[in-house]
């Protein structure tokens, strides 16, 4: 009798720590393995053509992550109606989720109980309005849809400041997991395009390294979708205390020209050492849109107010600054402002960079209400600043 049970508590002991080591290694963060858990690994969209622009972290870095699975049938509904999030800056995890490397993820999960599924990433979802409250009450991939097609930046208006990191990504795939089959691969597209424009003064009056306050050009980007219009400036973010409180839509009015536009930002003057012309160099990420061919739909576009300073002109000026009015001879010295616009694109894609080059050979409008259009060579690039192979080889978080 002793024996059997010296036996049986012997074979209990080794059942329960066998089954105890298999629980930690399913379940315990610090023991998924690659080769025994299902794994994700993203990858950031990158070029195809050249690497030229503007870059920054906020481009690139993730702070944060939302990973659903659907179910593949008719209903599309979300799998154990459960929603893993991964937040980058945590030191704990309470789902036992974690990296493996600088871009795979990996999960407390078995691949073959997963199966087949469409696999839904979002990046960067936090602090874009209530974007994290729309997604935390998905129940099926219909109720998310929206989400792959409007960008819900809520809150940008003048006032509002959109934290870091500031692109939305997301991305989605259907996989189906095996044990021989465990990693997927997610690309993750950004949610906005990025707009560059590119001014040279090329008019003699008009001097980018203006630094006296009474003498700041500005801009402001009009009609463009509001929920997404960010303007690159102080790191990124739309902050109201970079917009000019100086000037409205016409420096010499009281009230903005339009309600909904109070007010315009300045043009960061350069350094005395750089030349004349500039150029002037501002950035936008808006969301994409697609005006059509109805040449009377214009499309957004960048309104400009020049401060120039224009000297004495004769009828005889051989640069033709300024004509003398009708009937004289000179043209008395003027300082103030000249106005103009750059069209955008008739049509913008998301994670592409639009570069627009443009060169102001002469006075514009005198009519702040009536700006003179500029014209531009317009090159399209695929987002250019990150080139993550999905390896691990780069981390895509912070």
């Amino acid at each position: 009798m002793k024996r059997f049970f010296s036996h049986t508590l012997y074979w209990l002991f080794w059942s329960v720590l066998l089954f105890s080591s298999g629980a930690c290694r399913r379940q315990g963060g610090d023991e998924l393995r690659p080769n025994e858990t299902l794994s994700l690994a993203l990858k950031v969209q990158d070029s195809k053509v050249l690497r030229q622009g503007t870059a920054t972290s906020d481009e690139t870095k993730i702070d944060n992550i939302m990973i659903l699975f659907f179910e593949t049938n008719s209903q599309e509904t979300l799998w154990r109606n459960k929603i893993y999030e991964y937040d980058a800056t945590a030191t704990g995890r309470a789902d036992g989720a974690k990296w493996e490397d600088g871009q795979t993820m990996l999960f407390p999960l078995i691949p073959e109980e997963v199966g087949t599924k469409k696999v839904v990433v979002i990046a960067n979802y936090k602090g874009k309005g209530n974007l994290e409250t729309k997604l935390r009450a998905v129940q099926k991939f219909g109720d998310f849809s929206d989400a792959t097609k409007q960008i819900y930046y809520d809150s940008a208006d003048e006032n509002s400041k959109i934290t870091a990191p500031l692109l939305l990504m997301e991305g989605s795939v259907v996989h189906t997991f095996t044990k021989e089959n465990r990693k997927a691969q997610v690309v993750l597209n950004r949610a906005v395009a990025k707009v560059t424009v590119k001014l040279d003064l090329r008019w003699g009056p008009l001097d980018a390294r203006r630094a006296a306050t009474a003498e700041r050009s500005f801009y402001q980007f009009r009609d463009v979708a509001k929920r997404t219009h960010v303007v690159e400036h102080a790191n990124l973010l739309l902050n109201a205390s970079n917009r000019s409180e100086r000037y409205n839509d016409n420096p010499t009015m009281a009230m903005p020209l339009l309600a909904e536009n109070k007010h315009m930002w300045e043009f960061t003057p350069l350094a005395a050492t750089a030349p004349r012309e500039g150029p002037f160099v501002v950035t936008a990420y808006i969301n994409e849109y697609n005006q059509g061919t109805d040449k009377t739909n214009v499309p957004p576009y960048l309104y400009l107010a020049l401060y120039a300073d224009v000297p004495e002109s004769h009828a005889d000026d051989p640069e033709g600054k300024y004509p003398p009015p009708a009937g004289g001879d000179i043209y008395p010295a003027h300082k103030g402002y000249y106005y103009y616009r750059v069209i955008l694109p008739r049509e913008v894609k998301r994670n592409t960079h639009y570069i627009l080059e443009s060169q102001v050979l002469s006075a514009g409008s005198g009519d702040a209400a009536k700006p003179v259009d500029l014209s531009s060579n317009v090159s399209i690039k695929e987002w250019s600043e990150v080139n993550l192979s999905g390896k691990g080889e780069e981390k895509i978080y912070n």
